[in-house]
């Protein structure tokens, strides 16, 4: 496992940690957004790496890396619809707040 593969899979590990470890807040936190940009980020620089270096293998991890992006934003974005459902459900129904909710 190289440094690139390390800084790819880091961000996610750290937030699927974070989730497991005792006590944590479950659900969705804006804080997963913080997840999504530098997998990004990773992706198109490999991508542009590759397009100035001429290497077809990074050109190709970045172009594969937009896709991984893309399910991780995915992901977060219905977590994030489906808290503020649940959300809006308990402002209009006068149900109690938990912690997550705040």
């Amino acid at each position: 496992m190289g440094v690139p593969d390390v800084a790819h899979t880091l961000p996610i590990a750290l937030t699927v940690w974070h989730a497991r470890r005792p006590g944590a807040v479950t659900g969705f936190r804006t804080a997963l957004w913080s997840t999504v940009f530098p997998i990004g980020m990773y992706g198109e620089a490999s991508h542009q790496l590759g397009v100035f270096r001429s290497r077809p293998w990074l050109e190709s991890l970045g172009a594969w890396e937009s896709w991984v992006t893309l399910s991780v934003w995915a992901v977060v974005f219905v977590g994030m619809l489906v808290w503020w459902t649940r959300w809006l459900g308990r402002r209009r129904g006068g149900g109690v707040r938990g912690a997550a909710d705040r």
